[in-house]
């Protein structure tokens, strides 16, 4: 076996340490897995052997097709964030091995992810880009992160010179942060700072509220089409017409899917286009097939349980209160979806309607509902089935949404609007009393969306 056709086999349960042979008679043993793009890149923490003594470096391997062109440009980015004296991570050598093309970096030690937005000192760095004219092209969390030393920006790849939108890239950084309530407070104060980037002409805190939740919806469609693949988080297989997707962290494989529906099952429901059953902390959803004809039908779009198991990943991402998803379990046979399974972590608590039957609409109540409502507009989120039942109250009073096999995300703002009104008008359908004051502010969320 060649070492390219190990780079092309890599998963992140590779067995490690590995010790290569590279160009020029070094070796560099890998040490741990950080990311891998399958078919494409690998970043690791290694050990560089060279003249004698071993070298702390974080390895980027580029394989597959282009390599050689993708490398050029990771070693090209860095060095012009460094020449433009912007902290990052300094190349110390390009080495080559069968196919694969590697740029070995300093190794800056175990870096950390900002845990807040930083405005200030992120806006400070978004004004040396500006002034230095360096553009990078994915300032995403795990591209700007710090130690004790402070900041530095990764991925040269993404980087080359033009012009910098200072203030799109500050909306895409607040994107990449959970939505919290008081999102668009956060949003006014970034903007009274961000205005020195365009020279003192203000924009609207509305203009950089709506921006930002643009891109949080392009960040959610992002992330939902990337859980079907191997990932940090995402386990994947696929064997003769199945495909099997789970959380990482869960030791569960397909058998434990399919027994959940054993004699011992707490069922939750069965109807005729879906069971869903209690079993060993999750909930567990099998799509039914009603007819022959419904079957085929259905099977040419994606099944509900896969938009679950997209949207639910892409929600939580976002910080939506929805219940981790743990496992998707599809059969097909001749090109035809066959059976679908969807689990996910069951979340104690009592529906919607039933707090309120029992207790009525408390003012308590209100306000985590109108937060709630509040998030999705800053994410630009619609559910699409606000039956009362799939809004379930936990013992913090915090609401969880459930059932997202018919949610979106909205890009663009004019169907976002549409399918939110939609939503709401369909959520204060469940009581014919609804109270005035949670009516009011809902209907100036769709206002003000």
């Amino acid at each position: 076996m060649t070492i390219d056709t190990e780079h092309r086999r890599l998963t992140y349960d590779a067995d490690l340490p590995l010790t290569i042979e590279l160009d020029g008679g070094d070796h560099l043993t890998y040490l741990e897995l950080l990311r891998l793009v399958p078919g494409r890149r690998a970043v690791f923490r290694a050990l560089w052997q060279r003249r004698g003594s071993d070298v702390a470096v974080v390895a980027k391997v580029f394989f597959g097709r282009s390599s050689h062109r993708r490398a050029d440009r990771e070693e090209r980015g860095l060095s012009c964030l460094r020449v433009a004296e912007i902290p990052a991570p300094l190349v110390l050598a390009r080495r080559r091995t069968g196919d694969a093309e590697l740029v070995l970096l300093e190794d800056l030690g175990r870096l950390r992810r900002l845990d807040e937005p930083e405005t200030f000192v992120i806006l400070r760095l978004f004004e040396t880009m500006a002034a230095k004219g360096v553009r990078h092209l994915d300032l995403h969390r795990g591209n700007i992160v710090q130690n004790e030393e402070g900041l530095f920006v990764l991925d040269g790849a993404a980087v080359s010179g033009g012009r910098f939108d200072s203030i799109a890239a500050l909306a895409r950084w607040h994107a990449e942060f959970p939505v919290r309530p008081d999102a668009p407070r956060s949003a006014r104060r970034s903007t009274a700072r961000a205005s020195r980037l365009t020279g003192g002409n203000m924009i609207a805190s509305t203009d950089f509220a709506a921006r930002t939740s643009e891109y949080r919806a392009r960040r959610a469609k992002a992330i939902a089409a990337k859980v079907f693949r191997d990932t940090s988080a995402v386990r994947t297989a696929a064997h003769r017409g199945m495909r099997w997707c789970a959380d990482r962290g869960v030791p569960i494989g397909p058998a434990d899917i399919e027994g959940g529906f054993a004699g011992s099952a707490d069922f939750l429901k069965s109807g005729r286009t879906a069971t869903v059953v209690l079993h060993d902390g999750m909930v567990i959803k099998r799509q039914n097939r009603k007819s022959w004809w419904h079957g085929a039908r259905t099977s040419l779009r994606a099944s509900r349980g896969a938009r679950g198991w997209a949207n639910m990943h892409a929600a939580r991402a976002l910080g939506l209160p929805v219940p981790k998803p743990i496992a998707l379990l599809e059969y097909s046979a001749w090109g035809y979806r066959t059976l679908s399974y969807f689990a996910y972590q069951y979340a104690p608590g009592s529906s919607l309607d039933e707090i309120v039957a029992a207790s009525g609409w408390q003012e308590h109540l209100i306000d985590a509902t109108v937060d709630l409502f509040e998030c999705f507009r800053s994410c630009r989120f619609t559910h699409g089935d606000c039956k009362a039942s799939n809004y379930l109250v936990a013992d913090d009073g915090g609401i969880v949404v459930l059932d997202l096999d018919t949610a979106a995300f909205h890009p663009r703002v004019t169907e976002f609007r549409r399918q939110f009104a939609q939503d709401l008008e369909r959520f204060l359908a469940n009581w014919t009393d609804a109270p005035t004051p949670l009516v009011d502010r809902l209907q100036a969320l769709i206002e003000s969306s």
